[in-house]
């Protein structure tokens, strides 16, 4: 099994500028906000140049939360800078997250005086098709109810894609998905494959006060998972949503050993993407960081 070299994208939160209806959002005075939303389009132009220059790392994984709400403005316009990594051979896994949609299918943007307004919004059940060609036109599986599926990445190594979101109040897997994923996970033993695991709601607390001032934000029963996805065969996961830049770590009774890979997110601060690199000879996976200037 050779070595396998992946990029890994947290919460872009892409917000299309044609939200402000008024024209330019610069003009105006920024909320107070962790991510930088009226400069998420030149951040991920930047950081997408960047990784088509890098001829090492094909493969990129984007865990959710692809844009700020889910509008359709915006969806348009992150769709496109996606194609343009497939445009430069690089090839493209997404799911999506609670941000990429809205119930209602409205979502916000401001009028001409900065004023908040009704713009129209994706809902849950658009995203299937929206993003297929994003990693489900190549599942190999496809869990339909959570959207979660498998796919090839390279000789021996699969990717186990899984949308953690069945509702805006539950984020976690139920039942019927976590059967799935053993299916999947005893299939991928059977056949000699390392299982590449990602989601988007963290499993395990990214810092000590995370779980005090945050628990709703954790995936659902996060710890059992985490435990059950170790004693699976799954080593680690890529999470984002909290946009903490953390790896965290258990052992189960069984002595396998889980991490959780937290990304902080591209267009917030800091902003970090990773690269990671799995050599099974050395039975290691390197994560490396990038800082976005």
């Amino acid at each position: 099994m050779q070595k396998l070299s992946v990029t890994v994208i947290s919460d872009p939160h892409y917000y299309s500028k044609r939200n402000w209806a008024g024209g330019d959002p610069f003009q105006f005075a920024p909320k107070r906000d962790q991510l930088y939303k009226e400069g998420s389009e030149e951040i991920l132009k930047h950081v997408f140049n960047e990784i088509c220059q890098d001829n090492e790392e094909q493969i990129v994984l984007i865990n959710g939360d692809l844009t700020n709400n889910g509008e359709i403005t915006s969806h348009e316009e992150m769709r496109a800078l996606l194609r343009t990594l497939q445009q430069k051979g690089k090839r493209v896994f997404v799911t999506t997250a609670t941000h990429d949609y809205s119930d209602t299918g409205l979502s916000y943007g401001y009028d001409e005086n900065n004023r908040e307004v009704d713009v129209p919004a994706l809902k849950r059940e658009d995203l299937y098709a929206y993003y297929r060609e994003f990693g489900i036109n190549r599942a190999l599986s496809v869990h339909m109810p959570s959207m979660c599926y498998t796919a090839q990445l390279a000789d021996c190594y699969r990717l186990l894609a899984l949308n953690d979101d069945h509702g805006k109040k539950h984020c976690g897997f139920t039942d019927d998905c976590f059967a799935w994923i053993e299916e999947q996970a005893a299939l991928a033993k059977k056949e000699g494959q390392f299982l590449v695991a990602m989601t988007h709601h963290p499993l395990l607390a990214p810092s000590p006060l995370y779980k005090l001032i945050a628990p709703n934000d954790l995936l659902e029963d996060g710890d059992t998972r985490a435990r059950q996805l170790a004693d699976l065969g799954i080593p680690c996961i890529f999470t984002g949503h909290s946009h903490v830049q953390n790896i965290a770590k258990i052992t189960t009774e069984n002595g396998n050993v889980f991490y959780d890979v937290s990304t902080s997110a591209v267009t917030g601060y800091p902003p970090f993407y990773r690269h990671v690199t799995f050599d099974p000879e050395s039975r290691t996976v390197t994560v490396r960081s990038t800082l976005v200037k």
